[in-house]
């Protein structure tokens, strides 16, 4: 039974590729008509990046946790609200040789601007239930998010992010 569930959950991360915001144009200025890129930095080490910025305040993700042979994760932030939908959808699984630290990051929209964020959820399989989830920028209320996602000791690592807004 369990291996039936992470198999349905592996196809459903498959199938977010194919209808991720990476197929989404990006938004067009209204004013200038043109796309409107940000600086956005790629974490690579929370901690370095923590302290690099020691005045920045990051918002951690309500962190919810299951227990079985894989460690199912879910991190939580803002709420759905009427009118808001899902804007974006990010997914991947990566297989590692040894269990290890694995730190990912993901920011919507790539380029331009998105809808206004309400709410961000994410579902992640791993081998241990270690790690956090933050966002280090944008956020709810924000036309933009990025958010950071670590996982320690695990040799897989699959995550499923659903993004949420409205115009």
């Amino acid at each position: 039974m369990f291996k039936h569930l992470c198999c349905i959950f592996v196809l459903v991360v498959a199938l977010g590729h194919s209808i991720s915001a990476k197929n989404v144009p990006p938004t067009q200025a209204p004013e200038t008509n043109s796309v409107q890129l940000r600086d956005v930095q790629t974490v690579k080490d929370i901690r370095a990046f923590i302290a690099q910025h020691p005045n920045l305040r990051l918002t951690r993700l309500i962190k919810k946790e299951r227990t079985s042979h894989l460690q199912t994760v879910k991190y939580s932030l803002g709420n759905r609200v009427s009118g808001d939908r899902l804007v974006a959808q990010y997914g991947d699984t990566t297989y590692y040789p040894a269990k290890k630290d694995v730190t990912t990051q993901v920011t919507y929209p790539e380029t331009g601007t998105g809808s206004l964020v309400t709410a961000v959820e994410i579902h992640c399989l791993q081998d241990d239930n270690g790690g956090n989830a933050y966002v280090v920028a944008g956020g709810i209320g924000q036309r933009f998010i990025s958010i950071v996602m670590e996982a320690t000791q695990t040799e897989r690592f699959t995550y499923n992010i659903h993004v949420y807004g409205k115009d």
